[in-house]
C-alpha cells in the first residue's frame, strides 16, 4: 500500500519561521540560567555535608570518676608513704575513635618518708589540687594507654622529724610527666598510673633531706558516663 508523501508543514507554510519562536532556543537557555543558579548552592551544600560527615560519626564526649590508692615517695626520700585519689575526667575525641583528649579534675596526695637523720627520721605529707591533660589512646572498649602533664596546687602541707612538727617548706605549685596503662569495658575503667615530678616540692632545709621532686605510682577504679 502506498502512502502518500507528507510535506513538512514549514514548507507548505514558510510565514511560520517569522512568526512562530523557537522553542529549543527558549528551553536550552532557560535551563543554562537554572544551572547557573542552581550550582553555587550545590557546591555549598557539598561543603557543609563534607565538613560535618565526620563530626556525626565521631565518638561523643563522655565523662567519668575515678578514685584509688596512691604509693609516693619523693626523689630524695627513703620510703613511700601511701594516700588517695579522686577526681573526675572528660574524653573528647580528637582523632577516629581511639585518639582522645582527657583533661581531669582531682585530688591526690603525695609525700615520702626518710631515716638516717640524727632524728630518727621522719616524713612529708603534700596534698595537691590535679589538673592532668593527657593524650589517649585505645579504642573506646578495651586496653589503653595515655601520656601526658600534670600541674598542680598545693593545698596542704605537714612535715614531721623526730615526732616534731616542722614549718612549711613546699613550693605551692607542681608539674609531673604522666604515663597511663588500663583497661575499659562498657562503663567500667581501671587504670595504673606514673606520675614523675620535674620540678622542686620543697626547699632545701637542714633538718630535712635535700630539695626533692615528687614521685607517685597509682591504682584506681572509675566510671563512665
Amino acid at each position: 500500500m502506498c502512502r502518500p508523501a507528507v510535506t513538512p508543514i514549514r514548507d507548505r507554510f514558510p510565514q511560520l519561521d517569522a512568526t512562530v519562536p523557537s522553542s529549543r532556543c527558549t528551553f536550552t537557555q532557560a535551563s543554562r540560567n537554572e544551572v547557573t543558579e542552581v550550582s553555587p548552592k550545590i557546591i555549598v551544600l557539598a561543603f557543609v555535608v563534607t565538613l560535618t560527615a565526620p563530626n556525626a560519626r565521631a565518638e561523643p564526649i563522655r565523662f567519668g570518676t575515678r578514685a584509688g590508692l596512691t604509693a609516693a615517695w619523693l626523689s630524695e626520700a627513703n620510703f613511700p608513704i601511701l594516700g588517695a585519689t579522686a577526681g573526675g575526667w572528660a574524653s573528647i575525641p580528637v582523632a577516629g575513635e581511639s585518639l582522645f583528649f582527657e583533661p581531669e579534675l582531682g585530688f591526690s596526695m603525695k609525700g615520702g618518708s626518710w631515716t638516717g637523720l640524727d632524728s630518727g627520721g621522719g616524713d612529708k605529707h603534700y596534698d595537691y589540687i590535679e589538673l592532668p591533660l593527657l593524650l589517649h589512646y585505645g579504642p573506646p572498649l578495651g586496653f589503653f594507654a595515655a601520656v601526658g602533664v600534670a600541674p598542680a596546687v598545693l593545698v596542704h602541707e605537714w612535715r614531721r622529724s623526730g615526732g616534731d612538727v616542722l614549718a612549711s617548706k613546699a613550693r605551692p605549685f607542681d608539674l609531673s610527666v604522666v604515663g597511663d596503662l588500663g583497661g575499659q569495658w562498657d562503663h567500667f575503667r581501671f587504670d595504673f598510673r606514673v606520675e614523675v615530678g620535674v620540678v622542686q616540692a620543697d626547699t632545701i632545709d637542714s633538718q630535712a633531706p635535700p630539695a626533692s621532686k615528687t614521685r607517685a605510682l597509682t591504682f584506681s577504679t572509675g566510671w563512665l558516663f
